[in-house]
């Protein structure tokens, strides 16, 4: 199963994010942070982080630069997320995506089928 971490300290947007991406299939775990997603990281490797930028305890941006540290999480395919319409510090980082927030589940489903394919045709 195609196993994916939301990052977001927005509980709303996290259960909206849960719900589109579970109804199509994928397993979904979540962080309120990034220091909570390294945690997940040390157990689990998922398919995908979908990430939001202003987070408080660990930003997304510092959590991407822990990321592309470690050769092995460096391969996991990144998404990031924002309401912030002007990102400067963004381009810094090769993420797979971006999502402007508020977004509908046609936009997430399209680009997450892009990057690690359908929920039930993936495998993982």
């Amino acid at each position: 199963m195609v196993d994916i971490i939301v990052v977001d300290d927005d509980p709303g947007m996290v259960e909206l994010l849960t719900e589109f991406l579970t109804e199509d299939g994928y397993k979904v775990r979540t962080a309120a942070n990034g220091l909570e997603a390294l945690k997940l990281l040390i157990a689990e490797r998922p398919h995908l982080l979908l990430v939001d930028i202003m987070m408080p305890v660990m930003h997304g941006l510092t959590l991407w630069y822990y990321l592309k540290k470690d050769p092995e999480l460096a391969q996991i395919p990144v998404v990031m997320m924002s309401g912030a319409k002007n990102k400067p510090l963004l381009n810094e980082c090769d993420h797979q995506g971006f999502l402007v927030k508020p977004f509908d589940a046609e936009t997430l489903l399209t680009l997450v089928h892009a990057l690690v394919g359908e929920a039930g045709g993936a495998g993982g």
